[in-house]
């Protein structure tokens, strides 16, 4: 397989949705190894010089942000299950952010939609976005879709 070459200062990482919780839950991420394999992704991109952005899914107290038709995030608003507000808290602690990284509190599946990722993408002139999250049929999946 050919090298990839991409242009530092025109790419982005995008670690989406990778939460602690999800990594101990979930056996097969453990088996393939998938925090090992992200943090090193991450490393690398550091030492590259590749701006590394971030996502989770939050909500204010109440889900304020969550109507009762939303079928995606009404079940968690009425389940009693407590809002978290602040997106690093949910962040697998081997990925968490550095000072100064990007990271984006978002209210829907989509990491762009409602954002200021778009914006920060731009003002940095980025052409280039590498997606990674579990969920590739969720977060993944939507931003790219939204990006195109």
């Amino acid at each position: 397989m050919p090298d990839i070459e991409l242009d530092n200062k025109t790419t982005a990482l995008l670690i989406a949705d990778f939460y602690a919780e999800m990594m101990r839950s979930l056996p097969h991420a453990v088996d393939r190894k998938v925090v090992d394999k992200t943090r090193d992704l991450q490393r690398a991109a550091r030492d590259a010089g590749i701006l590394v952005c971030y996502s989770a899914t939050v909500f204010r107290p109440g889900y304020l942000e969550v109507s009762n038709r939303n079928k995606t995030f009404s079940q968690r608003k009425n389940s009693g299950q407590e809002a978290v507000s602040d997106p690093v808290q949910l962040i697998h602690p081997s990925v968490r952010p550095d000072p100064g990284e990007v990271v984006v509190g978002k209210h829907r599946v989509n990491a762009m939609f409602g954002t200021d990722l778009e914006m920060v993408l731009r003002s940095n002139n980025i052409e280039t976005l590498i997606i990674l999250g579990y969920a590739t049929s969720g977060v993944v999946l939507s931003t790219v879709r939204y990006a195109a």
